[in-house]
């Protein structure tokens, strides 16, 4: 079942019939008539894909919203809040802890404008007790995932509490400020650092400094209210096939965000226009910290340019039964969310996520790179730009208990993850790739503080030994 809420006019047909963004504009008899049958049409094959989609994944029920410019433009629910339940409605509530780590970042942000926290200050002068390594960190750095701490599963609870204010030295794979390397440290030891400063509990925090402020009433971080609102079921596959997932207070070291789209939304309008940037998870690190780009796809032979129409900024996650994503484009200050109790409709957010762009239009994304070729060879390393000498990149490196190997055979530089050896072929300055199941994955060798790192998939490896163990070994 569909349920579409009436959002003023024809904005959200001027969107999807590709009008373009400047809704606020009247349009003529003409336009509007052709532009009400052209939304039509697409609604009645958004329907059917969603339909289709919804059939075939663990899910019973998706909601999609698009906000421009701090409006409403479209919001629709299909079908159902359980299996065997109640169509669901847009404002159904459901547990979104990706959401968690947006709140942490504007809520540092809110309170570095407002004077009472420095997001800038090392964690020794704003907590103190902590170890040399630590204190010099700054919420900055959680924030952006540059503070060099290495990752690892966090317990949960009291555990979790001590584990991470015990991280020393030991901990890091990188000299704080120096790399860009995805921790899932960062976000619970800022919200303990902000915890300590303010005497407060993060959900009270967050719910004065954002929460309330933006009018998301229908957002809890009790998982008990949350079941007396509106509380979708989230669903997650098991050997027993669909299984409903149980509402919990707190995952991966974080208090769980228990919302409603209408919310996320609100809270996507104000990120947009307060111009609050810089956290990790709508994808902005600090630029100048060593990264490989996010959006570099290397394909068929080639690194392939994101297109300009792929959003500015995205999150994309499935948590405690819910798959949910964000898409912005900030330049337009148009943001789409869709969610689902269960894994993504995969055709339908791409569906959807096609109109929006096109509607939005050709816009500029930082996140683009020049393409260069990879070249698919067995001969020996093509050497990149900047690299004089790989006998010295030889080893094997390690973030948390993670480890990879470079290993230098007759001039082929070769890629060992734990199993087996892939060739390496460079492709850019200090960059290689390997090239699996026709898709290649960018690798970047850099020095740092005079450690030798690795950066792979979004994490920064510290080189540890020159003894990699044996292929299949």
């Amino acid at each position: 079942m569909s349920v579409r809420i009436p959002t003023g006019g024809p904005r959200f047909a001027a969107l999807i019939a590709l009008v373009g963004l400047a809704l606020s504009a009247p349009l003529d008899a003409q336009v509007a008539d052709s532009t009400a049958q052209a939304a039509t049409d697409l609604a009645d094959e958004l329907d059917t894909v969603v339909q289709a989609d919804l059939e075939g994944t663990v899910g019973t029920g998706m909601v999609a919203g698009l906000v421009v410019a701090g409006e409403l433009d479209f919001l629709q629910a299909w079908g159902f809040d359980a299996e065997g339940g109640d169509s669901l409605q847009v404002t159904a509530t459901f547990a979104y802890p990706g959401l968690t780590e947006v709140l942490v970042a504007m809520t540092i942000r809110a309170l570095g404008a407002g004077g009472m926290v420095d997001p800038t200050a090392p964690l020794a002068d704003l907590v103190g007790g902590v170890s040399d390594g630590l204190g010099r960190v700054t919420l900055d750095q959680l924030l952006t995932h540059t503070s060099g701490l290495a990752d690892d599963l966090l317990p949960e609870g009291a555990e979790g509490d001590a584990h991470l204010w015990a991280l020393d030295a030991d901990d890091f794979v990188a000299a704080p400020g120096e790399v860009y390397s995805v921790s899932r440290y960062s976000y619970p030891l800022a919200v303990r650092v902000l915890e300590r400063v303010l005497n407060m509990p993060f959900p009270a925090i967050a719910t004065q400094a954002v929460l309330t402020p933006l009018g998301m009433a229908g957002s809890t971080f009790d998982p008990a209210v949350a079941q007396q609102r509106d509380l979708a079921t989230g669903y997650i596959t098991t050997q027993a096939g669909r299984t409903a997932a149980e509402p919990v207070a707190s995952l991966q070291g974080l208090p769980v965000l228990y919302t409603s789209t209408p919310d996320v939304l609100q809270l996507l309008a104000a990120w947009m226009s307060g111009g609050i940037r810089g956290s990790d998870p709508l994808v902005a690190g600090a630029e100048e910290a060593a990264r490989i780009d996010p959006s570099r796809r290397l394909g068929d032979g080639v690194v392939v340019d994101v297109e300009a129409l792929v959003p500015q900024a995205w999150i994309t996650r499935f948590d405690a039964g819910f798959g949910t994503t964000i898409h912005m484009y900030p330049a337009s200050e148009a943001a789409l969310f869709v969610m689902s109790n269960g894994p993504l409709p995969r055709n339908s957010v791409l569906w959807i996520r096609q109109r929006v762009a096109e509607a939005v239009g050709d816009v500029e994304t930082t996140m683009a790179t020049e393409g260069v070729p990879v070249f698919r060879s067995t001969e020996p390393t093509r050497m990149p730009t900047g690299l004089d000498d790989l006998d010295e990149w030889h080893g094997l490196y390690r973030n948390g208990p993670i480890q990879l190997g470079l290993r230098l055979v007759d001039g082929q530089l070769w890629y060992f993850d734990g199993r087996t050896d892939l060739p390496l072929q460079g492709v850019g300055p200090a960059t290689f790739a390997y090239v699996s199941q026709g898709a290649a994955v960018p690798l970047q060798l850099v020095e740092a503080d005079g450690e030798r790192l690795v950066l792979f998939a979004g994490k920064a490896y510290r080189w540890e030994t020159a003894e990699i163990p044996a292929a299949g070994g």
